[in-house]
């Protein structure tokens, strides 16, 4: 798996934007029936709100960091990609928090606390290099001993 893993980071977008979706999907199946034991209708409709508003924030996260890959603009690629990552998840939620409804009273809030930080986690693992070495030199570990 961890293999699996590691070549997803060579990935098309589209492949890389699957995964996180599964992923949170996969939360969400996960979470889904306490959800809907505790909230009913409405709480599973906010919890499938909040996954989506991850969800978009980190596609789109992904998308703005792709246009800095090279090595030496790979940091402002990441802090570029924060500003969807962070923002539509939390604007959408305080969009839907303060006019109300149905959404708000099924807890859009509490469901990104659950969401948001599986999405980053998985968007940073995609993002971050493997930090292969340079220069072939072997790792402290490996060195011989005096």
């Amino acid at each position: 798996m961890a293999g699996w893993l590691a070549e997803l980071r060579d990935r098309s977008w589209l492949a890389q934007s699957a995964a996180l979706g599964g992923t949170l999907l996969g939360v969400y199946a996960f979470a889904s029936p306490i959800v809907g034991l505790l909230q009913g209708r409405a709480g599973l409709l906010a919890a499938a709100v909040a996954a989506s508003l991850c969800v978009l924030g980190a596609v789109l996260g992904l998308a703005l960091s792709r246009l800095f890959r090279s090595p030496k603009h790979r940091g402002l690629g990441f802090l570029v990609g924060m500003l969807p990552r962070m923002g539509v998840p939390l604007g959408g939620a305080a969009a839907l928090q303060l006019t109300g409804g149905s959404l708000a009273e099924g807890g859009v809030l509490f469901y990104l606390l659950m969401f948001y930080p599986m999405s980053l986690a998985m968007e940073t693992w995609l993002l971050l290099p493997l930090g292969k070495r340079l220069g072939g030199a072997a790792p402290v570990s490996d060195n011989p001993r005096p």
